[in-house]
């Protein structure tokens, strides 16, 4: 009878054994394992995805930055410059009228070269304005520019307006210091509207162009911000993904050790002797071969 069970449990180890041996010549990896280099690999992957976007975002938000920044300092040199040309054509107006009786003889020459100075600078800046990316935030339409003759007035557009006073303001340079009054309507025309609604404008456009910086500034932090949120909710969940197929592979590796030792001390016992019978059988077969050669 324990001869039949010992039968029984060999049979069985056996089966267990070459169950054993086929899970460890195994070349392919278990299910879960495939699962945990996935997630592994997806984690990495994704990780790197959000890395090269965040970078692209920040980069491309940057380079607004700092093109709103030009434009911000194109705007105030700008509205400093229309001022520096209503300050000097005001000036040709008082030296006109005789109020600077003690100023030397070459100041007038040297206002008119000031103003050309400043219309060459207030061109430039326009130009560099069009030229921007960002040239919409700095354009406005609809600009009524008021003329001497009844007070009438037309809309132009930012461009047209700038034009239209840097034109009259060359015309200005080349006009009789006789003629160089509030009656001109070019003269009326460039201080007029150099110091109400173009000036306005430009104001407007310079605040404007302020909040957007503030705005690209808050857009980087919020983009830092989401990114940041979103790579600590992928590592907290793949993290998480891992352990449950990492235990759940370690389970697996655990059962084959358990097949593989699991083996009761009175099966262990008729393995030594069927194995001590076995070299006792060989050893004697070896000797009977050896004898009849």
């Amino acid at each position: 009878m324990n001869k039949d069970e010992d039968e029984v449990n060999i049979d069985s180890l056996i089966k267990n054994q070459k169950q054993l041996n086929t899970e460890l010549n195994k070349k392919d990896d278990t299910s879960a394992t495939k699962i945990l280099k996935r997630i592994s690999f997806s984690m990495m992957f994704i990780m790197m995805l959000l890395s090269i976007l965040g970078y692209y975002f920040k980069i491309n938000r940057i380079s607004s930055m700092k093109e709103c920044v030009n434009l911000i300092d194109y705007s105030s040199r700008k509205m400093a410059v229309v001022q520096y040309i209503t300050l000097y054509i005001r000036n040709l107006i008082f030296l006109n009228e005789g109020l600077f009786p003690s100023i030397s003889s070459d100041y007038e020459s040297q206002l008119r070269q000031n103003i050309e100075n400043s219309l060459n600078e207030f061109d430039n800046l326009n130009m560099a304005i069009e030229f921007s990316s960002l040239n919409s935030l700095a354009y406005s339409d609809n600009i009524p520019m008021y003329f001497q003759e009844n007070d009438a007035y037309s809309f132009f557009d930012l461009n047209e307006a700038t034009e239209q006073i840097i034109t009259k303001a060359y015309y200005i340079t080349n006009m009789p210091l006789n003629e160089i009054s509030l009656n001109s309507s070019e003269v009326y025309f460039v201080i007029y509207n150099s110091m109400n609604d173009y000036f306005m404008i430009l104001n407007d456009l310079f605040n404007n162009l302020v909040q957007n910086f503030q705005d690209l500034n808050d857009a980087i932090s919020n983009i830092a911000l989401i990114f940041l949120v979103l790579s600590i909710s992928l590592i907290f969940s793949l993290s998480f993904l891992n352990t449950i197929f990492f235990q759940k592979a370690y389970k697996i590796k655990e059962q084959i050790l358990t097949v593989f030792l699991d083996i009761p001390q009175k099966t262990a016992k008729f393995l030594y002797s069927k194995c001590e019978n076995f070299l006792v059988n060989i050893s004697s077969g070896l000797v009977f071969y050896l004898n009849y050669f």
